[in-house]
This record gives structure tokens, sequence and C-alpha cells, in this order.
């Protein structure tokens, strides 16, 4: 959980009310106390990070600390928070890259032709892969779109490349929401 964002001694405004993170608990708790009338009750990180999230409190204290923590909050999502399981397939499809720990070598001349990279979409409601893409060349913006086209439509994707090989893939179509993270190969040069 995201614990190291809301430290002790945290304060924050709830109604017109100032509170303080008094304690961290055991079971993801925390202690918090009314300034004003000195009341102390318990809260979960996650619901005091959800009323943050969704504006319903305000972090009080020094400018210039707070305007540090609202740009982290502002940073999260509701994903991130996990206020929101996914009800459906591809309801959300998290997407990225990875070098694979293998040589390729070529098979008459024995030579070194390189790693591969993997790129891979992986929905996150069924955790099954969505699509797959393998070349040699640095993850980018035609790899996704290729990974892409695989996990809309496998079965015409895999028949026109590679009609020996008989595929029914479990989970496919076009996501509602597709993640990547700040890579290069997700920003569009304008």
């Amino acid at each position: 959980m995201l614990d190291y964002r809301l430290r002790i001694g945290t304060k924050f405004k709830q109604q017109g009310r100032i509170y303080d993170i008094e304690q961290a608990l055991p079971n993801d708790q925390m202690e918090i106390k009314d300034i004003l009338s000195g009341e102390i009750r318990t809260i979960t990180r996650g619901e005091l990070l959800a009323g943050l999230f969704y504006g319903e409190l305000e972090l009080v204290g020094d400018p210039d600390q707070n305007s540090a923590k609202g740009d982290r909050l502002a940073d999260l999502s509701v994903f991130d928070l996990n206020l929101h399981a996914e009800d459906d397939p591809l309801e959300r499809v998290e997407c990225d890259h990875t070098m694979l720990d293998l040589m390729i070598v070529d098979t008459e001349t024995r030579l070194p032709l390189g790693r591969p990279w993997l790129t891979v979409t992986l929905d996150v409601y069924s955790r099954i892969v969505h699509g797959i893409y393998l070349s040699f060349y640095h993850p980018s913006y035609p790899s996704v779109m290729y990974c892409l086209r695989h996990a809309i439509n496998p079965k015409d994707y895999v028949r026109n490349h590679y009609p020996e090989i008989k595929n029914d893939w479990p989970v496919h179509g076009l996501p509602e929401l597709l993640v990547v993270d700040k890579g290069t190969d997700a920003r569009i040069k304008t």
C-alpha cells in the first residue's frame, strides 16, 4: 500500500475540522486526532487516500509541503488505490515490454542474432495474457500497436502470419482502458 504518502503528523481537513495522523496501527489503519476537540478515532489508509483523491479531504499545513503531497496524490489513479476492482474482462489492460534472457542464434551460420524483446498486454480482470508481440527492435509505438493487433483479433493475425498454428486465444477484443508506463514507446512526438 502507499503508506509513505501519509506519515504521522500529516494534517488534513474534513468538513471544516482539522485532523492529525497520530499513529499507524496494524491492519492498514491509522489513528487520527481532531485538533480542536482532541477526539481520537481510527480510519483505514485506503479510506484516507480515497478521501484525498476524491476531494472530500484536504491537506493542510506548510504550502510547499502541501503542493508536493498534492502533486503525488494527483498522480494516483483510482486503480492505484484499489478502490474499484475490475468487473469485466477487457475493462483494463496493461502493456509492458521485457528483453528476454536468451540469445537467438542462426541455425546455419551459428552467428548470434540478438536478444528479442517481448511486448505483452495483460487483462487485469482475468490475469490472462491479452496479446503478445516478439521483435528484435527496442520497444516502440509500433510494437504496442502490433501487440494490440494480435490482442484484438488473434485468430486473423495467427491465420495470416502462421497458418500452421491452430489458435483459440482465450481473451481477445478491444480493451476499454489501455495502461502503459511512461516509456518512450508511449510518448507521441509532436
